[in-house]
Formats: structure tokens, C-alpha cells, sequence
């Protein structure tokens, strides 16, 4: 974090999100403001905002910046050729960077309002940016006045503890989970019951205290790590002995608070036990070596009910310690559903790559990824390996760098491709990572 003027015009007007050339993130500190407010408004003046109570303090607006990365996640987002995206946020504290300790057995409340808001265009984009703001509030003041504001913020104190009478929507388990582990309501007012939900091992764990034949027989699809369920699984392992789950499940927790030897130790009793994917894919979390992690990933692979999302994380591991005659091995050996899995596709384009195979590394590049993440250049990467292959084949040589730069110029990476969020980063020529 850097403190900043704002709008900064020495620099530019930040006051306008594109004029930002990279992604970014700005928090607004204003604490002797009296109203905190945050809004987008368009050329017309027109646009939303957000206030709230003063207990919410944080405010912050992200662009993800003029890069041709950038322009993509925003089309993505709303609608090509139909304006940018940005993001106005808030927050309890000031910036997302920072951390509070919430008493336990306490409550803090905040009532916050999203509005559509329309202020004179003229005021609204005065040379003068205090103006500008000035005007803004003045409309605000009158479209949400702060009286009227926490009048509701009374009343939703007031009602926030009455009893529930009608469910609109079920949400997750862990709530009610909670709530019978603990013997007591979490807060009173809420109804944190799921009756149609299955049960878990979890839920045999707070209503009886052990696990039953059944939840013995399959790896749970949730987890906790918290203090609370840690106590208990090591409550129910002493009461009634501890099984290949308890042993799992408690390694989970060791490897969540840092202690890593401990999880592997928990991970190795509980495979001794009973194998399973899971604990064969935590032991190559914590394995001393590449080799010992390999072999892990690849027995926990082997296990009948092993899930796709499984070769996900195996190819990604093989990218991750260059291990590309493997990774072209293990994706010779997947099944026709789990060879199109994206992140699978992306790594039999990297063997591709790896192995000069141009057309089929050309074909997987007409795919449109949607598991890119921001900031990654993988799909960068691949395509200057296409043309690095290409110039290769062409000149019956290594192509020098000039020579590959003007082949980059004549076949600039396509829209649906271009990802890079950095307008004066581009990958650079010298990156072998696939070569």
C-alpha cells in the first residue's frame, strides 16, 4: 500500500478509473468526512452509490486497468462495446488489507444503502474535484438522508432477533452443525436448521460424538479446522478409538494451523488404516520430495472415487516441477470426460508445446478459457511457444530474438487469448518455460 493524494493531479486525475493503465485498487481514507459515501457516476451524471452507518468505514473503488488483460475480465463482466467495468466496495475497516480481533460473544452493526443516484453532469465533472464531491453529497444528503438512515438501522436492530417465521432460502449446514456441537443458539433471532440436508460425519460428530460403519465407508466432501471441531474429533478418537477419519480429518487441522510435520504423521496413520484419495493427495502436500509427492498425486489418482477436480491439481503440479514427459504419461491414461476438463486441455496444449507439436498445440489455442485466472500468463506463454515452433520449423533453426519479435508483430496474440493485465509487462521473448 502507498499513501496517495487524491485525485492526484499531478500525477493524473485517478478520479476517473481509465485513466489507472494497470489493474488497481484504491481505499479512500476520509475521517474527518462528515458522511462517508462512495459513488460511480457516468458522463450524464448517472451512476449508484453506497453509504451506510458510520460504524462501516472502509471505502474502495478497482479498475482492472487499460492492458488488453484488463479489457477482456471487463467485457467478461458486463458487455463488450458497452462500457467499462469497475467496482465500487466497502468495507468495516479501512482497507482490505487490515485485520481485527472480533470479541467472542459480541455483535457489531451497520446498516448500508445501494441507490441509483443522478447528479448534474456539469457539477459532476467540475475542473474542481471537491466540487464535484460536494455536489454529489448534497444529492445524497437529500435521496438518503442520515436521519432516515439510521432510523432503519433502529428498526433492523429491533427486528434483527425476533424469531423467524417463514424461510425464504436454506443455505449451508455448518450453522446448525454449530449450534448442536456447541449445546446453545448461535445468536438468537436465527434459525441455522437445514433439516433436508443430508447428513455427514459431521453431523454424526456433533450429535453422537463417534462415526458410524457408513460415514466410514466414503471421504466427506466438507471440513472444518476451526478449534471447536478439532476438540471434538480429538474428544470422539479418545472416547471410542480413533479411525482412518479422525486421524484424516485431524491432519486437515495440523496442516491448517502450520504444524506440518503433524499432518503427515496423522496423513500416514490414517492411510495405514484405510487408503483413500484424500489422504494419499494430502500426503503430496506435505511430502519431503517431488519424487515422494509424485507418487502420492498418482496412487490417489488410482482410487475408484477419486474426483475429476483431482487432475486439475495433478497436471498442474507435473507444470509446476517440469515435469512434462510425466504430465504427457499421466493425460495419456485419462479418460475421454476427463481430457476435456479446461486446466487438462491447457496442460496437454503445454505438452504440445513442450514437444513441438504445432498443429495440435494450434487447435487447443482456438479453445475460449474461462478458468484463467488474473494476473496468469500461461495462455501467453502458450502462444508465443505456437510461433517460437513455428519460426523453428520455418528457418530449420532457432529463430533469434528479433526474428521472433517480427513474428509476434505479424501474429499479435488473439482477443480471446489475451489475458495480460500489465500494459508495459508483455511476456518476454526469453521466456523457455515452454520452449
Amino acid at each position: 500500500l502507498a499513501r496517495l493524494p487524491f485525485p492526484d493531479p499531478q500525477r493524473f486525475d485517478g478520479s476517473y478509473p481509465d485513466n489507472w493503465r494497470n489493474a488497481t485498487s484504491v481505499f479512500f481514507r476520509a475521517p474527518d468526512a462528515p458522511r462517508l459515501w462512495i459513488a460511480a457516476l457516468d458522463q450524464g451524471g448517472v451512476g449508484l452509490v453506497q453509504t451506510a452507518t458510520e460504524r462501516m468505514r472502509g471505502r474502495k473503488f478497482f479498475y482492472f486497468g487499460n492492458a488488453p488483460g484488463g479489457k477482456h475480465w471487463m467485457d467478461f463482466l458486463s458487455q463488450p462495446g458497452k462500457g467499462d467495468y469497475i467496482e465500487i466496495q466497502s468495507g468495516f475497516m479501512p482497507t482490505q488489507n487490515q485485520r481485527f480481533a472480533f470479541p467472542g460473544n459480541s455483535e457489531i452493526h451497520w446498516t448500508e444503502c445501494y441507490a441509483a443516484l443522478e447528479v448534474d453532469a456539469k457539477q459532476t465533472h467540475s475542473a474542481e474535484y471537491d466540487k464535484a464531491v460536494a455536489a454529489a453529497g448534497l444529492v445524497i444528503d437529500q435521496r438518503i438522508p442520515v436521519a432516515e438512515l439510521d432510523e432503519i438501522d433502529v428498526f433492523l436492530r429491533e427486528v434483527a432477533s425476533r424469531p423467524t417465521d417463514r424461510r425464504l432460502s436454506t443455505g449451508s449446514p455448518w450453522g446448525g452443525r454449530d449450534e448442536r456441537l456447541m449445546a446453545r443458539p448461535i445468536a438468537a433471532g436465527l434459525d441455522f436448521s437445514t433439516p433436508e440436508a443430508a447428513q455427514s460425519a459431521w453431523d454424526e460428530l456433533a450429535n453422537d460424538g463417534k462415526f458410524s460403519p457408513a460415514a466410514l465407508d466414503r471421504v466427506p466432501s466438507d471440513f472444518a479446522v476451526s478449534a471447536r471441531w478439532t476438540a471434538a474429533l480429538a474428544k470422539s478418537a479418545d472416547a471410542h478409538g480413533e479411525t482412518w477419519l479422525h486421524a484424516l480429518l485431524l491432519g486437515l487441522a495440523a496442516l491448517n494451523e502450520g504444524r506440518q510435520t503433524d499432518a503427515a504423521d496423522l496423513y500416514s496413520q490414517s492411510l495405514e488404516m484405510k487408503p483413500t484419495w484424500l489422504g494419499y493427495r494430502q500426503q503430496a502436500l506435505v511430502a519431503a520430495t517431488h519424487d515422494a509427492a509424485k507418487k502420492d498425486y498418482l496412487l490417489a489418482w488410482s482410487m475408484p472415487d477419486a474426483p475429476p477436480e483431482l487432475a486439475d491439481e495433478i497436471v498442474e503440479f507435473f507444470r509446476k516441477t517440469d515435469r512434462f514427459l510425466e504430465m504427457s504419461r499421466f493425460l495419456d491414461n485419462l479418460a475421454p470426460a476427463v481430457l476435456w476438463r479446461e486446466r487438462v486441455v491447457l496442460a496437454r496444449a503445454q505438452v504440445a508445446a513442450q514437444s513441438g507439436q504445432v498443429e495440435e498445440l494450434e487447435a487447443f489455442l482456438t479453445t475460449e478459457f474461462a478458468t484463467i485466472r488474473e494476473g496468469e500468463t500461461l495462455l501467453d506463454q502458450l502462444w508465443l511457444a505456437l510461433h517460437r515452433n513455428k519460426a523453428r520449423r520455418a528457418l530449420g533453426r532457432e529463430p533469434t530474438g528479433a526474428e521472433l519479435a517480427d513474428v509476434l508483430t505479424q501474429n499479435p496474440i488473439p482477443w480471446h487469448l489475451n489475458f495480460q493485465m500489465l500494459t508495459d509487462h508483455p511476456v518476454p521473448l526469453d521466456d523457455m518455460s515452454l520452449n
